[in-house]
């Protein structure tokens, strides 16, 4: 590895590299982007050539005096070789009709996409600048039409990473999402590592004519990341980038499972009075049921306990948490650029460092790249790319948030965390308030925990270092034949190292839970360290011939073939747990008995915990074999074909099963010129149309039987095996039929410009589960297998409008131009297996595939309204038997509301520019879905302190049934009653009105 390390170091230095000087010149656009297929005419002697993929063409100029370049959307351009002998750049103006982001970069091929049938969206460098996310894809958000973040998984203040859609889903078990591509091979890394300043631009590839040649892992879409390159014949150019993000704390009060700290107060009063809390086992106990406890043992009077609830009722742990656990998040980012070109090379060398102390006190990131990228003209007609790209992430998560301190029971909604005078406080966590107290009179070790003081004895840090070679080889065999060599080899690291210093409270619990009656400790009374590794490596070779050639005047073909191989490794090694580790000489205890079951405090008995994480090792492997053929005749008509033959170890047990077949066809008809149209105002109007066939991958499946295989302590300590999977000798790709139809135009010399797609997704052979005879073995709980049989049987279908219009309404030194960006996309279940073991409930709770419905559906049963004379909720049959009305309705007793996804969603981007100062400003909207939003759940409210501000809505009195549907407080508690309730209709909320969600940039 380190040879291979060296050797690309070496390749990556200019002054290292040696080469025979060629006439080369490159075509470059105002914006320094290379300008592929480019017609270029020599004179006086005609000769015609084109550019390659990165805008370059070579000549001898053996009596040439004058360079014709002409594209179109660009102005022509004609150069003098008498007047300029050493010109290397020639810059072409784009014209006003110009389409935004024309040239596309497929990761195969580079073109001018208005010669292409396919459905593309190119994203510039400076569209990408407009939003500061340290997330590359994340900058997509809003600027990309059909491509749809998914944050249904974020709740209150904690944000998870959102998963992503493009063109909608079409598949049932597989992953939506799209393929992410680095530099012409997949990306297996965190996209997170990838540092947004090393982006030039990134391409969205839609349709199958887009997409289909990246075969079967393209039938969710592609997004193509082009890194910078340098350019040759240029001097030396330092950029130095700084930026600083200030994002205020998160609003806790937006969270409705909170109850006022008065009314909990009286709450917890009203439960203790009516006997629900009980001491039996030190369990953990609200704070007003701790204090009357100490009332009736005599530790305090009545008038202290009225005054420490008066106290309890004026304060508010939302205020506490956002003063002592949380702050405004600041993220720093500083990024160098160098880069430069002679003659025979070039180079761009990149480095980049961000800090950003996150939300939670206690909590930060860093990241660290780096990035080199060179290009050499070797010989005449052989050229060199070395791409390096070094990337680390470093998180730090050693803050608590306010849902991290939720245990058995919620943090009491009136918890502080200081005193008037900063000393830190312990909270109520865990067990039983009196209990902890009385730890240390017991021989124990103090038992208390504050979140404050913890954060300072535990140093939680993760790392995660990704490595990327690369290396190609271009030679040009005749003029238009080109053969390309291209390997990339990628090795992510990821190392999770927590210590828990000694006094911290994960140590002191687990010593005080182990220590047994005799005092003697069984865990050691020292610091913990947990350390987790993984890596992923993957290797990719590719050898492609390009052809490209104008003949006859009216006929152009750009052709290409390859073949290509590829292997991921995944591996998961096996935690380990060090109890008295000792940072200063790294010893740490081991003699420690793991199969013994020890008597644990408060109650019970218990094996001495280890790291869980366990053994894993999965290599895939494909082999692909590819071709695409574009054909344009008169600059008016043009033609595409696209092949692919993929091949996986992960399918069947018969060669016939290991490949598939994937291709498509697509036709660009330039309308305005083909048809002669003559209104001076439309300026283009051209057809887009386009089949395919692509796939996608489920690489959890496996055809062969698999099973899980461990040593469990009881009873006997022999090692075993649990069948995981009954395997699938049949299995195979899931195929993607899809059906493009798009126009582009533009009218009044190009300021109005856009694009409309319709778009098909017929998803075939895709996974699903599959019910058998029991009699098999494999048998269903509630719809749920034992063991996996999946299989490839299930269909659906997917399909959806993209809009993307834009307008230059103002031009001049003072300028304004809008874009606007629609879409829509819905889907349908179109073949799947019904299971009737499958209960009515779990259709609300976690809608299961049903033929002939989408997959984003949300179901409530209908609402019986509240019993006037108790409150009490009623199923609709006029009852309070909740266990009796689930077992007896059907899926058609329940409501179909609507999806729970947006099918509509939109953007609206203003741009004001000024001279050299700029204003943008974007609007984002999502339309048409429902959520089923929380209510008061009485079970969590006594048992887990789960509250919600419904409660202040209750039905209080005969009457109230006609002003709010919330339930009167319950003298029991019932499962059931509250699971009906939590999914009644009118908590599901429909956002037909716009939600907007507005990011304001100001660039200069």
């Amino acid at each position: 590895m380190k040879t291979i390390f060296y050797f690309f170091i070496l390749l990556s230095f200019p002054l290292l590299a040696s080469a025979q000087q060629t006439r080369k010149i490159r075509v470059l656009d105002s914006n320094d982007r290379p300008i592929p297929n480019v017609n270029i005419r020599l004179m006086p002697q005609n000769k015609v050539l084109k550019t390659d993929d990165l805008g370059y063409f070579s000549f001898v100029q053996d009596g040439q005096k004058q360079i014709e370049a002409s594209a179109i959307g660009y102005s022509r351009q004609i150069v003098s070789l008498l007047l300029d002998p050493a010109i290397a750049v020639i810059r072409l103006k784009a014209t006003s009709v110009q389409l935004d982001e024309a040239i596309v970069n497929t990761g195969y091929y580079r073109s001018d996409k208005r010669n292409l049938p396919g459905s593309f969206v190119q994203i510039d460098q400076k569209l990408l600048q407009r939003n500061p996310s340290p997330n590359i894809i994340e900058r997509l958000e809003g600027i990309t039409s059909g491509l749809q973040f998914d944050r249904r998984t974020n709740f209150n203040e904690n944000t998870i990473k959102p998963s992503l859609r493009l063109r909608g889903v079409v598949s049932i078990e597989s992953s939506s999402e799209p393929l992410i591509i680095l530099d012409n091979f997949p990306y297996t890394g965190d996209l997170n590592q990838i540092n947004p300043d090393d982006i030039e631009n990134i391409t969205v590839l839609k349709d199958a004519s887009a997409a289909a040649i990246w075969g079967a892992k393209a039938g969710n879409g592609v997004i193509v990341l082009t890194s910078k390159k340098g350019i040759n014949n240029t001097p030396l150019k330092l950029t130095f980038s700084a930026s600083s993000i200030l994002k205020d704390r998160p609003d806790l009060f937006y969270n409705r499972n909170y109850i006022p700290s008065a009314d909990r107060v009286d709450l917890e009063q009203t439960l203790f009075d009516r006997g629900f809390y009980n001491r039996a086992n030190p369990t953990l106990l609200p704070g007003v049921a701790a204090l009357n406890f100490k009332y009736k043992d005599g530790l305090i009077d009545l008038s202290t306990l009225e005054q420490q609830k008066e106290i309890l009722r004026n304060r508010d742990v939302r205020e506490q948490a956002q003063e002592h656990l949380y702050r405004m998040s600041w993220l720093q980012r500083y990024n160098l650029q160098l880069k430069a070109g002679g003659s025979d090379f070039n180079y761009l060398l990149s480095a980049g460092f961000d800090q950003n102390n996150l939300n939670i006190v206690g909590d930060r990131d860093r990241r660290y790249t780096f990035s080199l990228n060179t290009e050499y003209n070797l010989l005449k007609k052989l050229v060199l790319n070395t791409n390096i790209r070094l990337n680390m992430n470093q998180s730090i998560h050693n803050g608590y948030s306010l849902s991290d301190l939720n245990y058995t029971r919620n943090l009491d909604g009136y918890t502080t965390f200081e005193d008037g005078d900063g000393t830190a406080l312990p909270i109520n966590y865990r067990y039983l308030s009196s209990y902890v107290e009385s730890a240390e009179k017991n021989g124990l070790l103090d038992w208390s925990f504050s979140p404050i003081k913890d954060r300072n004895q535990q140093d939680l840090n993760a790392t995660n270092r990704n490595l990327l070679l690369g290396t190609g080889l271009s030679y040009e065999i005749i003029s238009g034949l080109n053969l390309s060599l291209k390997y990339q080899f990628q090795q992510g690291i990821n190392t999770t190292r927590n210590l828990y210093k000694k006094d911290s409270y994960l140590v002191r619990d687990l010593v005080n839970r182990f220590t047994q009656a005799d005092g003697t400790y069984i865990i050691p009374l020292g610091a913990i360290l947990d350390q987790n590794n993984g890596s992923d490596q993957s290797y990719n070779w590719r050898g492609q011939l390009n052809y490209s050639r104008n003949f006859l005047k009216r006929h152009q073909i750009n052709a290409l073939a390859g073949a290509e191989l590829s292997e991921n490794k995944t591996i998961a090694e096996a935690g380990s747990r060090l109890y008295g580790y000792n940072s200063d000489n790294l010893s740490y205890q081991t003699s420690f008995d793991y199969t013994k079951y020890y008597p644990v405090r408060p109650e019970g008995s218990g094996l001495i915990p280890t790291n869980t994480a366990t053994t894993m090792e999965l290599t895939n492997r494909y082999i692909s074999y590819y071709g695409n053929l574009n054909y344009v005749f008169d600059k008016m008509h043009t033609v595409s074909l696209s092949t692919r033959w993929d091949a996986s170890n992960l399918f069947g047990v018969k060669t016939n099963q290991k490949g598939v077949p994937l291709w498509s066809i697509g036709v660009n008809e330039d309308l305005k010129n083909s048809l002669k149209l003559t209104p001076n105002w439309i300026s283009r109007l051209n057809l887009r149309a386009s089949y395919g066939v692509t796939g996608n991958v489920v690489n959890k499946i496996s055809a062969l039987p698999t099973a899980y295989v461990a040593t469990f302590v009881f009873p006997n300590s022999l090692p075993s095996a649990t069948l995981s999977s009954a395997g699938n000798p049949s299995l195979k790709w899931e195929r993607i039929n899809i059906i493009n139809l798009g126009l582009d135009f533009a009218v009044l010399n190009g300021r109005i410009r856009g694009t409309i797609d319709y778009y098909s997704k017929d998803g075939n052979d895709l996974i699903g589960e599959s019910f058998l005879d029991p009699t098999t073995g494999i048998f269903t709980s509630n719809g749920v297998s034992n063991v996996d049989n999946r299989i490839n049987y299930a269909n659906m279908i997917t399909k959806g409008l993209d809009l993307n219009l834009s307008a230059n309404i103002i031009q001049g030194n003072f300028r304004w131009d809008a874009n606007l960006l629609w879409s829509y996309t819905t889907n349908k279940v179109t073949n799947y297996m019904a299971n009737s073991a499958v209960k009515t409930s779990s259709f609300v709770s976690s809608p299961r595939p049903r033929e002939g419905h989408s997959l984003d559906e949300i179901y409530a049963y209908p609402f019986g309204g509240l019993d006037p004379a108790t409150g009490m909720v009623l199923t609709p049959r006029g009852d309070k038997d909740y266990t009796g009305y689930f077992n007896s309705i059907s899926i058609d007793d329940l409501i179909l509301v609507g999806r729970s996804f947006p099918p509509y969603q939109g953007s609206i981007r203003n741009t004001f520019t000024y001279k050299n100062f700029g204003l943008s400003f974007l609007i984002q909207w999502k339309n048409g879905f429902y959520f089923r939003r929380k209510s008061i759940d009485y079970a969590k409210l006594f048992q887990n302190s789960i509250g919600n501000i419904d409660y202040l809505d209750r039905w209080q009195k005969p009457g109230d049934e006609h002003t709010t549907i919330v339930p009167a407080l319950p003298s029991d508690v019932n499962a059931n009653r509250d699971s009906y309730y939590a999914n009644v209709s009118p908590l599901v909320v429909s956002i037909r009105p716009m939600n907007y969600r507005s990011a304001d940039f100001l660039k200069f």
